[in-house]
């Protein structure tokens, strides 16, 4: 699916930072609300830094290995040398390497010492990113604070590259965000007058379960048309939370990834011909830190020696480890799962498996998308990476 734009077709304001503002060699932070084009600036000023210097070294940053993607089909179709490969910024973490240049995208959810790091390992540093537009208060890696507008500049000393239209939202879906959302100065942009605008209905139940309902109902009707249907929710909690109420409204067991993660761990244990023990497995509906906290409770009653507590939810690790350090019970590992920013608060900070959320989300929309316009994809399964992240409960 092509999404980038040849640069005869880029607007006054894109092609100014292009032949110009690049050029300056200053930090230059691209800033401008969803769909202003920020991202195919990025890779257009990839272009212009190798007509210049085609042995300089670049460095791509971006947040999730699904923007790897499109960068490199983004390039891919401007004809960009492949041997420039785009890294997420764990991987960038990992090395020690210096540029000439530094691109960077998606610089709102970052934490202030990757910034840091950029500025120090790059002669050039150009960034793209909306704060309006950051997933997290606190980055879902390094536990840190994600950086604010202020920050990005003073960090970085980047000169504020402003984009002024929105190309991708229609006036409906801009009065929309204006009135949910009115802390965001949407109206100060211009917008692409050529795109069709949509019909948007605002609904508001008295309570979650009343507009999950509104909502299916809506939904039903629309698919008995043969009508296209998405639904967007925030988080993964939301969704979670979502199909949960749907389940409990038409009767279904709900879903329990609980469930899910246990058969994984059963399995593993066959796949590497290790003994499994349920007498070692202890079970709950609740996710919840008493729940770690009772469940712990009761095996250390029974007397079982065991070395490590492996559970299927941060919050559950978090109850053990509460216990643990009550009973004074050491070098036991303890680890989570979903490294959720509490993790790494912990007495002593909590091993995690990461998920990669950004990932899953971008793989089951990209399906989505796909399906609805007609694309066929042979790949129906995709297997997302999940990170081990190892804090000092892990002996």
């Amino acid at each position: 699916m092509s999404w980038m734009i040849e640069s005869d077709k880029l607007d006054v304001d894109q092609k100014h930072f292009i032949f110009e503002e690049v050029t300056t060699g200053n930090n230059i932070w691209i800033n401008g609300f969803a769909g202003s084009g920020k991202s195919i600036l990025l890779v257009h000023a990839i272009i212009e830094k190798l007509k210049k210097d085609e042995n300089a070294s670049i460095c791509i940053v971006v947040f999730t290995h699904s923007l790897i993607e499109m960068f490199e089909l983004g390039m891919n179709e401007l004809g960009i040398d492949g041997n420039i490969k785009p890294m997420t910024y764990y991987e960038f973490q990992k090395n020690n390497t210096s540029y000439d240049y530094i691109f960077c995208d998606e610089v709102q959810d970052l934490p202030k010492s990757i910034l840091k790091d950029m500025k120090e390992r790059s002669k050039q540093l150009i960034l793209a990113g909306d704060s309006n537009q950051s997933i997290y208060d606190i980055n879902p890696k390094t536990n840190e604070p994600t950086v604010t507008p202020t920050e990005i500049v003073d960090i970085t000393n980047s000169n504020e590259y402003i984009l002024s239209t929105i190309y991708r939202l229609t006036k409906s879906i801009i009065n929309v965000v204006s009135l949910l959302l009115p802390k965001i100065d949407i109206f100060s942009a211009k917008t692409d007058r050529t795109k069709q605008d949509i019909t948007v209905k605002l609904c508001n139940g008295e309570n979650l379960e009343m507009e999950v309902e509104y909502i299916i109902k809506e939904a039903e009707e629309l698919t008995s048309i043969d009508e296209s249907l998405v639904i967007i929710l925030p988080k993964h909690d939301d969704i979670i939370n979502f199909i949960n109420i749907v389940l409990d409204i038409k009767k279904i067991a709900k879903w329990n990834v609980t469930k899910d993660r246990y058969n994984g761990y059963k399995m593993a244990h066959e796949v590497n011909c290790v003994s499994f023990d349920e007498n070692y497995v202890l079970i709950d509906e609740d996710c919840c830190e008493n729940t770690g906290y009772r469940l712990i409770s009761e095996f250390l009653k029974s007397g079982k020696k065991f070395d490590a507590v492996f559970t299927t939810d941060d919050l559950l690790a978090i109850g053990v480890l509460k216990k643990l350090n009550e009973e004074k019970i050491k070098n036991i590992t303890v680890t989570g799962f979903n490294n959720i920013p509490l993790a790494s608060y912990q007495n002593p900070p909590l091993a995690s498996m990461d998920i990669n959320a950004q990932e899953l989300g971008y793989r089951a929309t990209k399906l989505l998308i796909d399906s609805l316009e007609g694309i066929k994809n042979p790949n129906k399964h995709f297997i997302v990476n999940c990170d081990f992240i190892e804090r000092e409960s892990f002996y």
